[in-house]
């Protein structure tokens, strides 16, 4: 299984999550990834804190990479134990409020933050663009909001920090994991920018690559993101005072019978 690490998401989720609200009032890529893969009542359950979602530790990893990396207060601790199977350990780990890292996740985020640092051009990206601004933009009247790791003050140049333990996967996978979506949500918030992926090996060798978007891989996200916009419209059309009111996980709900999706051979 391909383990990449979005801090992206994570930080737009996060954000998202610290809103009391009935109804959505703007949509991120994170949303639109949702909305794309899972439907567009997943999506909205979880912004509306109908469903928690959670991240694992290669999420974890990757976040305090970033943190090494764009800047920011790395909340981690690390722990004093080599497991947690004693009742004391378990005592220690419930009253930590950051991050519970071993001295063997520290090695692996320290060696993977250094590798990128030693890289020239990556670092090129990191000292000329702003790091981890909050960026909007309207389309077709919905707003969308992002948090980009890097963006040039021009608003020609946009950066994303990838982190993976399948360094050499990520060029096949990247439009499986729906990273041309987040092109093409991220290039609303630039003036005509060029997107760029920072791929950051998180085992050894420590290998980190920069990728490019080309029109193609725009094109292909364009086509996700114009489909997350119109379940958008199409769920505010539905009956109810609020988005909250709207949701339904009856996923497929017909009329009749023969309307109903039938199973096939998709492999």
């Amino acid at each position: 299984m391909t383990t990449i690490e979005s801090t992206t998401e994570e930080l737009e989720d996060e954000a998202e999550k610290t809103i009391e609200q009935t109804n959505i009032h703007h949509l991120s890529y994170s949303t639109c990834k949702k909305i794309y893969r899972k439907g567009i009542d997943y999506a909205l359950g979880t912004k509306l804190g109908l469903i928690q979602e959670t991240y694992g530790k290669a999420a974890d990893i990757g976040t305090l990479a970033h943190a090494l990396v764009l800047g920011g207060d790395p909340q981690w601790v690390v722990s004093p134990y080599d497991n947690f199977r004693t009742k004391a350990a378990q005592e220690w780990r419930a009253a930590q409020t950051k991050i519970v890292i071993t001295e063997a996740d520290f090695d692996q985020i320290l060696a993977t933050a250094n590798a990128i640092k030693r890289h020239p051009l990556a670092m090129q990206l990191v000292e000329s663009c702003e790091l981890e601004q909050k960026l909007t933009a309207k389309v077709e009247g919905i707003d969308f909001v992002g948090y980009a790791d890097g963006i040039s003050k021009d608003r020609k140049t946009l950066f994303d920090l990838k982190t993976t333990g399948q360094f050499d996967q990520f060029k096949w996978t990247a439009f499986k994991n729906d990273f041309d979506l987040q092109a093409s949500v991220y290039r609303l918030f630039g003036d005509d920018a060029d997107y760029y992926f920072i791929v950051a090996e998180t085992v050894a060798p420590y290998r980190v690559q920069i990728f490019g978007a080309s029109e193609e891989f725009y094109d292909g996200g364009n086509v996700k993101l114009q489909k997350t916009i119109e379940e958008f419209k199409k769920f505010r059309e539905r009956p109810g005072e609020s988005d909250l009111e709207r949701i339904s996980f009856n996923v497929g709900e017909t009329d009749i019978l023969e309307k109903v999706e039938q199973l096939g051979d998709w492999s």
